[in-house]
């Protein structure tokens, strides 16, 4: 390992993350995109992309879509499937030459939880595998410094609410809701 990925593995370990990005208390997760609504005759509609769909590295999409070429931009989403798993797949945009370069869609940023750790974070608050988080308290999670508040609050004891999207069990549908930490009944 090299001096300078040693260095990096001890500042992302010192803030509880991976080189992925993912808190290591939690199991697997992506910092994303969630797609609400879709115009029926955007670009991300064309692309085949639907609501509920999670746009990976939410960050950087717009730069994406303003810089892309012919070829068009390639977006990674993750899907749920019938059995509540998200599959990750790839959806290339393409703009006609001159048009405008919007997606077209209305969503929430927010982290996706793809693997809940038992005993983890995640799994102590009552978040599984699929949630959706958007918001910990009044703080919205645009990136992972936002949701490590979970994790503080978890460590502390300290009051949170976390405000998540789930989908209903045997429906194409999400719900939203709000977990509050510590549970009633448990200071």
């Amino acid at each position: 390992m090299t001096k300078t990925k040693l260095i990096a593995a001890i500042l992302l370990s010192g803030l509880g993350l991976t080189a992925q990005g993912q808190s290591v208390g939690w199991g697997r997760g992506t910092m994303g995109f969630r797609l609400r609504e879709i115009g029926p005759k955007s670009a991300a509609a064309i692309a085949g992309l639907r609501p509920g769909d999670v746009i990976e590295d939410p960050a950087t999409i717009t730069s994406r879509i303003r810089n892309a070429g012919v070829e068009g931009a390639v977006l990674v989403y993750h899907r749920q499937d019938s059995t509540n798993r998200h599959r990750k797949s790839l959806a290339t945009v393409h703009f006609a030459e001159g048009a405008e370069r919007r997606l077209g869609v209305m969503g929430d940023w927010g982290f996706l939880i793809l693997k809940s750790q038992q005993g983890g974070v995640a799994d102590r608050v009552g978040l599984i595998e699929g949630d959706f988080v958007t918001k910990v308290n009044e703080t919205w999670v645009h990136s992972i410094p936002e949701l490590k508040l979970i994790d503080k609050a978890v460590e502390s004891g300290a009051p949170a609410e976390i405000h998540y999207f789930r989908r209903e069990a045997g429906s194409k549908s999400y719900a939203s809701g709000i977990l509050k930490f510590p549970p009633k009944g448990t200071n």
